[in-house]
């Protein structure tokens, strides 16, 4: 009797030792079914988490021009203190440059072990180029330590997309012609207008490509561009209204006209939503006003002693700048980029010495080799030091415009 009752006792405990069981495979079920139909609706998944929180992020991994893109959060708070705002940044690059970033703070109420479900989606441009993507997010939770992750996404043209480029090209190309036949008329007319409406004419400029590229969907760029062209449009104004006054006849024009590009270059500095390189363009073409007179004549100089070098000691005065460059970049710590200044040093100078060895021997003008040695430094840099594609662009367009300028030789 005593061993029955034992032995019944003994089952009880089991039975509610495997209710407990059976308890905690239904919750391991149910979590992992949860998890598994957040994989499954989205086909990149990017799991962050420490011991303060727990965030899910759902995307595609594939995307075309111009198709809506959404990014899910699930975001779940470990700890007993309410979070009751993240600031959520997202970084994206292309090529190893950024090309868009987008914060936005989320004001809910994160309470401990609920999950809070938010999204962000905006559509790709039109115009976006095909290709791999990395996406960085950034959570900023209040009272809690930085969390990030990252993923990456490929942009896959379409007909469309073609179609689009191609008219964009025709466009350029159009407009390119235009201003080479009419390049006489053209600067009759903008040289006639004052300072201030070359400046509005700039801004109406502006104005129309910020409208071209809100039709092809770069939303972000043409609010850059617009804020540029309101820059533009200010400083032309206020040209107008100091052209009244009897003081302008003391300033020179050319000294006027590069202060005022000075100006909106400090201003593109000063916006924080401007990326810092729109500056670039306005401030050399600033600096290069004012020291105009200058400017003009040392660049004959240069271009006189440029022409009576041979092509590698031209090399050799191109290779110049890129070492100098490389070991004050060295001496600061950034070895990645000094290393590429000395790959294209080196191509620099071994075109140089090739056509030291093969000048006499091949019949090829001095114009044509010259020209043939600046494609191929960069061509040659791109490969020995995988630098970007834009080095090579940069010098195929310095040798195009070399045979462009021929007859002026």
């Amino acid at each position: 009797m005593k061993s029955f009752k034992t032995n019944f006792i003994y089952c009880q405990e089991n039975a509610r030792a495997m209710k407990k069981l059976a308890l905690l495979a239904i919750i391991l079920i149910l979590a992992s079914t949860k998890l598994v139909w957040a994989d499954e609706k989205f086909d990149n998944v990017v799991h962050v988490e420490d011991e303060e929180m727990k965030i899910l992020i759902g995307l595609n991994k594939t995307y075309k021009p111009g198709e809506a893109i959404r990014v899910d959060f699930f975001i779940t708070n470990k700890q007993s203190r309410v979070v009751s705002e993240i600031d959520i940044r997202l970084d994206v690059y292309y090529l190893g440059k950024k090309v868009f970033t987008y914060s936005h703070p989320s004001w809910r109420e994160y309470t401990k072990g609920r999950e809070v479900h938010i999204y962000y989606e905006t559509n790709l441009p039109a115009i976006t180029l095909p290709g791999t993507y990395t996406l960085k997010f950034y959570f900023s939770p209040e009272g809690q330590k930085p969390k990030s992750g990252e993923t990456v996404i490929e942009v896959v043209p379409t007909e469309s997309w073609y179609a689009t480029v191609a008219l964009i090209f025709l466009a350029f190309f159009t407009l390119a012609l235009i201003i080479t036949v009419h390049r006489e008329r053209i600067g009759e007319f903008y040289f006639n207008l004052s300072i201030g409406q070359r400046f509005v004419l700039l801004a109406i400029i502006f104005l129309i490509g910020a409208a071209l590229l809100l039709a092809g969907g770069a939303e972000s760029f043409a609010n850059n561009l617009a804020v540029i062209t309101y820059f533009c449009l200010v400083v032309g104004v206020a040209n107008l209204l100091f052209e009244e006054t009897e003081v302008v006849g003391k300033v020179e024009d050319r000294t006027r006209e590069g202060l005022c590009f000075l100006v909106v270059g400090t201003l593109i500095l000063l916006s924080e939503n401007l990326p810092r390189t729109a500056a670039v363009p306005f401030t050399i073409i600033g600096i290069v006003f004012i020291l105009n007179r200058y400017i003009i004549l040392e660049l004959k100089l240069l271009r006189n002693y440029y022409l009576s070098l041979s092509i590698l000691q031209r090399c050799a005065l191109i290779s110049s700048p890129f070492i100098v460059s490389s070991t004050l970049i060295l001496a600061i710590g950034y070895t990645g980029i000094a290393d590429k200044l000395i790959a294209l040093t080196y191509a620099t100078l071994t075109i140089g010495i090739i056509n030291l060895v093969y000048e006499k021997r091949l019949k090829i003008s001095e114009k044509d080799r010259e020209v043939i040695s600046i494609i191929s430094i960069g061509a040659l840099s791109y490969f020995i030091g995988g630098l970007s594609l834009w080095i090579p662009t940069i010098f195929a367009v310095i040798g195009v415009a070399l045979i462009l300028r021929e007859e002026k030789f």
